[in-house]
Order: structure tokens, then C-alpha cells, then sequence
């Protein structure tokens, strides 16, 4: 602060030389900080007010003599200038101009803001069509009145039901060992719960080594995961695909040269989550539980597993080692595949028709 003293008297003493005793008679009293501001912005004397003021207290208000301009406004910078000095201020001078007028955000926000993306069009999608055979018992796509397609609709209510109270946007979808019947599971559940409960569904192609849904939906190899993980500089949606004009989408796995690179990485993760904000179900066909450690590394991004098993394929002692061997088990149910031989295509047919009207023997 002394330093602000020093500058103001050598502005008052270069202002007027005469005034160096400040106690005699003839000189007017020194002006304070305040007036040697004032009287650069004013050229005029003391204000009505403040004449009033001190003739009540018996001083006299002589006239303040008001310096040129220029000179002022140089005193007026180098007091401002030794006031940043000594208080730190900063030096508002100096700040970049923001472009076209608008403050430019902080680092951390700018992420905030990059992290809340908007709502992802499906029409904006690349669109492809499948061809399903009754044979390849994709029975959501190709049979919805049989009782096969019935239970995915059940299938499908109960894990709806599920989410009412508790986070379930990733479902992983698994089984013991191979043939049991998980991808089947995974891509009818898909479709049921696009096209019956209206809802936006990615299905992923977990299986980084032996991808199977592009063969179940008859189609070739398409780039994807694989693809996505060599290039960064390409959003995911670029490799994802619309099933037709339903709200199901697929994510292939594409060519993935060190699948357990990628599933151990944090990109993976944040991928599926971001994801997950974008979809309302988004289901993983995992690869079998034994003997890769692939889906073990799955059930950490997922939020639950759903686990397939094939009556007369697996045994009790496979599938209590598939289970001991997740790390992070949050299983929220198992699809018993094959359990019985009932399996009417019009199953709707007979139980939506009149008694007198069916085939004999139903």
C-alpha cells in the first residue's frame, strides 16, 4: 500500500509544484486518492454537497485546479498499474478476446458438456435387411404366434419387470459351454423386445473370437468392434447397423486381433456405457463361460448375466464351474433351452380360437 501513497503524492506534486507545504496558509489542502480520481474524470470543483459538508466543519473548500487530459489519464494508468502490483490483481489487459463475443468455456466444462450426447437417431443409421428361415428358428422374426415366440415375450416381461428395481441397460447373455443355444437366445430376445415392447435394442456381438449372430441374421462379415478399436478417430455409429425399420441395431464384432487387449481395456467399458445412454437395452452374446475367460471380462461392463442352459448338453458339474468362475456374478436369471418337446407354430391360432372351431384332437 505504500507504494499507491508514493505514486499519489508524485502525481500531487507534478500536478502542482507550488503546493510542497501543505500547511501553509496560501496552499489549498492536499486532494486524497479519491479526489485526485475524481478530478480526472471531472473538470469542475467540489460538488454542492460536499461544500456544505466542509463549511459545516469550518474548512475552507478551495477550487481544484483540473490538469490536461492526457496527463491525467497517464497518471491515472501508472497508479492502477502499481495497484495491481502490489494487491497481485490480475491484469485484465492481457485476457485473450473470446471468439465472436462469446466466453469460451472452461477445460472442464467443455468435457461435461462433450460427455452429454444427444440422443441417437436410428434413421441416421446404416440400414440392412435380413433373410430368416423358418429353419434357423429365429421364431420372433419368422413365427410370432408360436409358443416359442410366446416365451421370449415372457422372457422379455420379466427382465422389464426386473428394471423396475434395479439397473439393468447391459445384459450379457451366456452359457456353459458351447451348444447350448445363447446366441439363438440372444437374437430373438433382441427382436421380441424391439418389436413388441417398442423399445431401442443393440445387440453386440461379444464373441471377439467366434462371432455368430451375422451368420444366425444370414449375413456376411461386417467391421465393427474390431474396426472401431484400430481406428478412434471413427464414432461406433458409423459400424453400427439397423435391422430393417424396427428399433433392434447391430454392433458386429468385425476383425479383432487380441480380444482380451481389448475386453481388459477402460475404452471398451466407457464405450458400452455411453452406449447404454443411447439404447434402452443393449445385449451382449457373450462367448461360453467355459474354457475362455472372455465373458468373465464381459460381466464387469455388463449390469447383469442371463444364463442359457441346454437340457442334455451340459452337466451339473460344468455349470457350477461355469458360475464359480464369474468373479463378479449378477445373475438375473437362466433360459432352460429344450426343456420340452411342446412347441406348436400356431400356438395363437389354437388358444385364440373357439372351442368348437378347432382341429380335432387340440
Amino acid at each position: 500500500m505504500s507504494r499507491i501513497f508514493d505514486a499519489l503524492r508524485r502525481s500531487e506534486m507534478d500536478r502542482n509544484p507550488d503546493d510542497g507545504n501543505p500547511a501553509s496558509p496560501g496552499n489549498a489542502a492536499p486532494a486524497s486518492p479519491a479526489d485526485a480520481a475524481l478530478s480526472g474524470a471531472n473538470s469542475q470543483a467540489a460538488s454542492p454537497a460536499d461544500a456544505a459538508l466542509d463549511a459545516a466543519s469550518g474548512a475552507a473548500v478551495p477550487p481544484v485546479a483540473a490538469p490536461a487530459a492526457p496527463a491525467m489519464d497517464e497518471k491515472l494508468a501508472e497508479l492502477m498499474r502499481t495497484a495491481r502490483d502490489a494487491k497481485g490483481m490480475p491484469d485484465f489487459s492481457q485476457l485473450r478476446p473470446a471468439i465472436g463475443g462469446e466466453v469460451e468455456p472452461e477445460p472442464a466444462a467443455a468435457e461435461a458438456a462433450k460427455a452429454v450426447e444427444p440422443a441417437l437417431d436410428l434413421s441416421k443409421l446404416k440400414r440392412i435387411n435380413v433373410t430368416a428361415t423358418p429353419t434357423s428358428r429365429l421364431v420372433a422374426l419368422t413365427s410370432e404366434k408360436a409358443l416359442g415366440a410366446e416365451k421370449f415375450r415372457v422372457l422379455g416381461a420379466r427382465l422389464s419387470n426386473i428394471r423396475l428395481s434395479s439397473k439393468l441397460n447391459i445384459l450379457q447373455v451366456t452359457s456353459s459351454v458351447v451348444g447350448e443355444g445363447k446366441t439363438l437366445t440372444s437374437v430373438n430376445l433382441a427382436m421380441t423386445l424391439a418389436r413388441r415392447f417398442d423399445q431401442k435394442v443393440l445387440l453386440a456381438e461379444g464373441d471377439l473370437r467366434k462371432p455368430a449372430v451375422c451368420k444366425m441374421l444370414g449375413l456376411s462379415m461386417k467391421p465393427g468392434i474390431g474396426e472401431w478399436w484400430d481406428h478412434p478417430e471413427i464414432p461406433v455409429t458409423d459400424y453400427i447397423l439397423r435391422i430393417g425399420d424396427t428399433g433392434m441395431c447391430l454392433l458386429p464384432a468385425g476383425d479383432v486381433a487380441q480380444p482380451a487387449s481389448v475386453l481388459q481395456s477402460q475404452r471398451i467399458a466407457d464405450l458400452f456405457q455411453e452406449l447404454a445412454r443411447q439404447f434402452d437395452w443393449v445385449i451382449i452374446d457373450t462367448p461360453p463361460l467355459l474354457p475362455m475367460a472372455d465373458s468373465n471380462l464381459w460381466s464387469r461392463i455388463s449390469d447383469g448375466t442371463l444364463m442359457v442352459v441346454r437340457k442334455g448338453v451340459v452337466s451339473r458339474t460344468a455349470l457350477k464351474k461355469a458360475v464359480e468362475s464369474l468373479d463378479n456374478p449378477k445373475m438375473v436369471g437362466v433360459v432352460l433351452n429344450d426343456a420340452s418337446d411342446y412347441d406348436r407354430v400356431n400356438y395363437y391360432d389354437q388358444y385364440y380360437t373357439p372351442r368348437g372351431e378347432r382341429p380335432a384332437g387340440a
